[in-house]
Formats: structure tokens, sequence, C-alpha cells
């Protein structure tokens, strides 16, 4: 995901500008910031529900095999 790209022809644009830098490097780190958010949230998620599972399955004997079953029902992986 780039909000800012760069397409320079030698001949139109023959030198880049300090404005043109600070612009793109605004980009870049809005990008960088974003996809480390996005995958910072999918890990901690991930991590939290696969602990909400282990505790359901000590509260509920069985309820891992049947979120398994009910997860490959919908074409999903295994907990």
């Amino acid at each position: 995901m780039s909000f800012v790209t760069r397409h320079q022809s030698a001949r139109t644009q023959p030198e880049v500008s300090a404005a043109d830098n600070i612009i793109l490097n605004a980009g870049r780190i809005a990008d960088e910031t974003m996809l480390d958010c996005f995958t910072e949230s999918r890990a901690f998620w991930s991590a939290f529900r696969r602990k909400q599972a282990e505790q359901l399955e000590t509260e509920y004997p069985g309820y891992r095999e049947e979120l398994n079953r009910q997860r490959a029902l919908a074409g999903l992986p295994p907990v």
C-alpha cells in the first residue's frame, strides 16, 4: 500500500526537491507504521483467541474438537 508513488521522467523533472523528499518520506513512514499496526493487531488477536480457546477447553471439555470441526466445515484451519 503506497500512498505516495514517484514516477519521474528525466525530461520533465530532472531534480528532486526537498519538499518532494519530505512527502516521499512521510508516505514511506505512514506505510511502515500502518503495516506495523496491522501486524501487531493480527498477532494480538491471534494470541487472544488462542488463549480464549484454551480457557474454554478447561471449562467445557470437548470445546476445541467442536471448534475445529466447525472451522473445518467453514474451510478454516484448526486452532
